[in-house]
């Protein structure tokens, strides 16, 4: 299982979180008790502050209880004063009113890939309505181990039930509700046998790890184990023991029934189970191949999917995210994410019966996760926009009618955000997309995103401009959370979140040698080059609405996030600072994959070996190699395992006297994860561009420091520009 990061070392189920550091440190009680009884307090809207980004709250899990009257949701709040994330449960009625809190949800664990390796998202744990829907049980993570427990769903209880010497990986009640099933792997004192025993005689390079990039993690991460034994806890004499045979026979069968669903039930799927209606009609999602996210919509009146239909036009087939019965059981419906006109969701319905499909709901530039059934066609899920934080939503799919059922950031209600408004533009045209070329029709035609305008925007000014162009993901939807973009709106600086061109079918239309066409050196690296001149076409879109200072352009992101802008400064003379995550890519990217790692990867290792052309291949991508095109500062925030990636860029930008600042967090993954961090990052960030782009310094005495750095960056800069006009 996933090791733990923040431990929560006490708290109490009336709702006071108390938590601690990593190093096990005692701070401040954090309450999320009072979230929904918040009021709004009169007065005028502040402005949106870097910590208010910081502190957003989200919705990690939405649970719908099997009579449909009740749903439970996990609210998970940043805590970057102790460095750590509070969670807890709450319980609503979907007719309305304030969710009541129902249990503390635990400390938080990242989510660990089937390779041992933890990119660093958090994970979502599960949580199962009783049959009845009278009690709610979830996983909780204390001090390394995790327990079930169970809350009535009106709030007026919680209690622990399993103490098993093993982690509950999954579990379901039993049909009668009066037993918990659930399934372990092996026991925790075994666990830390076997890793103290690979720690003292030493890990296998090519088969215990992955990357390189594993051996400076503060701890190398066992893949998830999976679960084997099966275990029973029983309320009638409240014990806690293996299960029987027929025990198991039933648990199967409830696994099965849970994967199928039901139109009683209106559970919905995943993405490799079967729905079935009350006439044992099947409806599914069909992958299309390896490494292909987009899915066909099935159907088929035979037991054993023979005879199947695919469900006729364009909504069909694509991203969908869920798929479930009507009441009636003659309609399939489904949320499609909207590829051509990313990102709006339609909710889908199919008449299997007549063949007819129709858009029941269009939800243009929103965002909708977890989409559940609670009958009278209603859904309820996660929502939110580029302009509204995440919340629970109701939505009627007949009345066309939206509400908030549950705001998880009330103090939003309070704050003043600027205009939101959507732009599109052309991708770029080169050879191999054209018509015959190699990867034609590999990537869209059009790209998207949005432009965050200040709250007191002014049509006839000039105003810097800040580019996230990575992918639109929400509100405030930096990937990687490292640039609080409404904060710089707020500033006075415009922001272009904008989303890369995605290819999702390349390797559906070009085979296992896609990694290496669209990262070909003969076709101009056609990934990269068409992702960096889509964002200087998203660019010159805003430029042209007239209120932009195309001398005061800033960029910054994290992964891609930080190569494309790698790239532009090298291809192009458009930015005025920068800010990345990370180095760009070189020579010893060839080097970083172990065996396994290689096995691993879509198609084929397609990385060249740096020698000969393999070495004119990386010189060309790697930007320490042509430090001599960079005119713009850079800002660099490295987790300590990736630092490696950017010794050779930031020596050369000292040998050759270029301007950039550098930071290291340890103990992070590639995506930063640390509530402390992430702040300390995003208030450098906003400080960084509020200098380059707008000449303003913060006053306060603690960043005095910086400011003196900085000063001495912007001579360098100026200098640099000095010598470079000289020579023109």
């Amino acid at each position: 299982m996933k090791p733990p990061f923040a431990v929560i070392l006490t708290c109490t189920f009336v709702g006071i979180l108390g938590i601690a550091t990593a190093a096990g440190e005692t701070t401040r009680p954090v309450d999320l008790r009072s979230l929904f009884g918040r009021t709004n307090v009169p007065g005028p809207k502040r402005l949106i502050t870097v910590e208010d980004v910081a502190t957003l709250r989200q919705i990690p899990t939405l649970r719908v209880s099997p009579d449909l009257r009740r749903y439970a949701l996990m609210v998970r709040e940043p805590d970057p004063v102790s460095n750590a994330y509070v969670s807890a449960w709450f319980v609503g009625e979907v007719g309305g009113g304030s969710p009541v809190f129902s249990g503390d949800a635990g400390e938080t664990a990242l989510a660990v890939l089937p390779s041992g390796v933890a990119p660093g998202d958090l994970a979502a744990p599960e949580a199962s309505w009783s049959p009845d829907g009278e009690w709610l049980a979830f996983p909780v993570r204390r001090s390394d181990e995790i327990q079930l427990w169970r809350a009535r769903g009106d709030g007026t209880s919680v209690e622990q039930v399993t103490r098993n010497p093993a982690d509950p990986l999954e579990f379901e009640w039993s049909v009668d509700g009066r037993k918990l099933y659930f399934k372990v792997a092996s026991p925790r004192e075994i666990r830390r046998e076997r890793n103290l025993r690979r720690e003292r005689t030493g890990y296998n390079y090519d088969e215990d790890l992955s990357t390189y990039f594993e051996l400076m993690a503060s701890q190398l991460r066992e893949p998830p184990e999976p679960a084997r034994t099966l275990w029973v806890f029983s309320w009638p004499d409240r014990t806690e023991r293996l299960a029987t045979e027929s025990e198991q026979a039933e648990y199967v069968g409830l696994k099965s029934q849970r994967s199928s669903g039901s139109a009683s039930a209106a559970r919905f799927a995943a993405k490799s189970a079967v729905m079935r209606n009350a006439s044992g009609d099947s409806a599914w999602l069909e992958g299309q191949g390896d490494y292909v996210l987009q899915y066909r919509v099935m159907f088929s009146r035979r037991p054993d999917r023979t005879e199947a239909l695919a469900c006729p036009g364009e909504y069909g087939f694509g991203l969908i995210d869920r798929l479930w019965w009507s009441e009636d059981g003659e309609r399939v419906r489904f949320v499609r994410l909207d590829l051509a006109n990313a990102p709006g969701y339609r909710v889908v319905e199919w008449n299997v019966r007549s063949g007819l499909v129709t858009v029941l709901f269009h939800f243009p530039d929103e965002f909708l996760r977890e989409c559940s059934p609670v009958g009278g066609d209603r859904l309820i899920g996660i929502r939110e926009s580029m302009s509204s934080p995440v919340h629970l939503a109701l939505m009627d799919l007949r009345a066309r009618e939206v509400r908030v059922l549950a705001d998880v950031n009330p103090e939003f209600q309070h704050i003043r955000i600027g205009r939101v408004e959507r732009i599109e533009w052309d991708t770029p045209r080169f050879d191999w997309n054209e018509a015959g070329g190699p990867l034609d029709g590999a990537y869209p035609k059009r790209a998207v995103g949005y432009v965050l305008l200040p709250p007191d925007f002014d049509p006839s000014r000039r105003y810097p401009v800040f580019i996230e162009p990575y992918a639109l993901m929400g509100f405030n939807s930096s990937v990687g959370q490292e640039h609080p973009l409404q904060a710089y709106a707020a500033a006075g600086i415009v922001v272009l979140n904008s989303s890369f061109p995605v290819p999702l079918s390349t390797v559906q239309k070009l085979g296992a040698n896609a990694m290496g066409l669209v990262y070909s050196a003969e076709l101009g690296f056609p990934h990269i080059s068409m992702r960096m001149e889509s964002t200087v076409n998203g660019l010159k879109a805003v430029e042209s609405r007239g209120y932009v200072d195309s001398a005061r352009v800033g960029i910054g992101g994290v992964s891609n996030g930080t190569f494309v802008p790698l790239r532009m400064m090298q291809k192009h003379d458009l930015i005025a600072a920068a800010s990345i995550s990370g180095g760009g890519w070189g020579p010893s990217e060839y080097y970083y994959p172990t065996k396994r790692g290689r096995a691993a990867m879509p198609g084929k290792d397609w990385r060249p070996k740096p020698e000969g052309a393999g070495a004119d291949y990386w010189r060309e991508l790697d930007l320490a190699e042509h430090v001599e095109t960079l005119e713009a500062p850079i800002l660099m925030h490295h987790p300590l395992s990736e630092t490696a990636t950017a010794v050779r860029l930031m020596r050369h930008m000292l040998d050759a006297n270029r301007p950039y600042d550098a930071y290291v967090f340890t103990e992070e993954t590639h995506m930063k994860w640390q509530p402390a961090h992430r702040l300390a990052i995003m208030e450098r960030n906003f400080d960084w561009f509020r200098f380059w782009l707008q000449d303003i310094e913060d006053p306060v005495p603690e960043k005095a420091a910086q400011y003196v750095r900085w000063r001495k960056l912007r001579e360098m800069h100026l200098a640099n520009r000095r010598k470079a006009a000289a020579k023109d």
